[in-house]
C-alpha cells in the first residue's frame, strides 16, 4: 500500500469517527429533551446518573438545590436541576 492510500484510509477513519460522535451526541440530546420536565426524587437521582442514597447525600450538602412543591410532593425541574449543575459544579465533586 502506498503512503497516500494510507493517509487517504486513515483520513476515511478519522472522518467516519466523528460523524459517529456526532450522531450520538444528536441521539443523547434527543433524548434528554424527551426527558419529562417533572421529576420525583427517584427520577431525578437517575437523571443524574447516582443512586438516591447518593442524591440525598446531595441535598444535604446543596440545601439550595432547587424543587418545587406540587400537590405537597417535592418535585425537580430537569432544567433547574441542569441549571444548578452547571453553575455549582456540583457533579464534579
Amino acid at each position: 500500500m502506498t503512503d497516500a492510500m494510507t493517509a487517504l484510509i486513515l483520513e476515511m477513519k478519522k472522518e467516519i469517527r466523528e460523524e459517529i460522535k456526532r450522531e450520538l451526541m444528536d441521539e443523547i440530546e434527543s433524548q434528554r429533551s424527551a426527558t419529562k420536565i417533572w421529576m420525583n426524587k427517584k427520577e431525578t437521582a437517575a437523571y443524574l446518573g447516582v443512586s438516591v442514597n447518593t442524591f440525598n447525600k446531595y441535598l444535604n450538602q446543596y440545601p439550595r438545590f432547587p424543587f418545587s412543591n406540587i400537590a405537597g410532593a417535592k418535585r425537580y425541574n430537569v432544567r433547574n436541576v441542569d441549571e444548578f449543575i452547571e453553575i455549582t459544579g456540583m457533579m464534579n465533586k
